[in-house]
């Protein structure tokens, strides 16, 4: 049996949650349950930016094209510019937390417990695509260009545009 060995271990901030993670070239981010992002060097495995302009625990991160776009408990999705992280937009995106997102063919798809799915353009305007009746969706991923989603209640539903 081959075990895993920890390389490496990085800090954050004190007591502070990692929720969620992603991976960009040479950039891992994490979202934390302090409202906070933090953006790491993986060649330097050094904190490079904390971004802080969410209200409310950060639970999704989506790499779309060249932004990366958050989801929180407040709300909102923001997307970030990567080349100099800066917030381009806010989003009043849900009527609950988001707490999923996803690349679907380089569009984003955003779920929450407001128990909806919702496709977003790519200028990060609101989509006629959108699903309900979705339980509460508390993950979201895609599988051979359909959109995956699990809820609150145990169900897996796959959907088709």
């Amino acid at each position: 049996a081959n075990d895993w060995r920890c390389m490496l271990t990085l800090h954050g901030e004190a007591h502070v949650g990692v929720l969620v993670l992603a991976s960009m070239p040479s950039t891992l981010v994490s979202g934390s349950d302090d409202a906070k992002i933090h953006v790491w060097n993986t060649r330097t495995w050094q904190l490079e930016h904390t971004l802080a302009e969410h209200s409310d625990e950060v639970w999704a991160l989506a790499v779309v094209g060249d932004n990366l776009v958050s989801g929180s408990v407040d709300h909102t999705i923001k997307v970030w510019r990567t080349r100099d992280w800066t917030c381009d937009k806010s989003v009043q995106a849900h009527e609950g937390p988001v707490y999923a997102l996803a690349n679907l063919q380089n569009h984003l798809v955003s779920g929450s417990s407001d128990e909806t799915i919702q496709a977003w353009s790519h200028d990060f305007e609101r989509d006629n695509h959108r699903g309900t009746n979705c339980s509460g969706v508390w993950c979201l991923t895609v599988h051979n260009d359909r959109l995956v989603t699990g809820g609150v209640n145990g169900v897996i539903k796959i959907w088709d545009q």
